[in-house]
């Protein structure tokens, strides 16, 4: 639903939000995922923006973040 997607970015924004706190030890976030039985939720940082994808439990998610990266350099050259 609709509010399942508002509270599902509100929460992933809270998260990226605290763990900024951490890079400076451990450098900027790029890329987080979650694992549930139903869905993998993605969430890519590019350009200080937060980019969040859902996939089907069991995808290569390696090979999304790779693609999506890809089309974000090639689109920004």
């Amino acid at each position: 639903t609709p509010e399942e997607v508002k509270m599902s970015i509100h929460y992933t924004f809270e998260r990226w939000t605290r763990l900024q706190n951490l890079s400076y030890k451990f450098g900027k976030e790029k890329a987080s995922v979650t694992e549930y039985e139903k869905v993998t939720l993605i969430n890519l940082h590019l350009n200080g923006n937060l980019f969040l994808l859902s996939t089907d439990p069991g995808a290569d998610y390696m090979d999304i973040i790779s693609k999506v990266n890809s089309i974000i350099t090639d689109f920004q050259n």
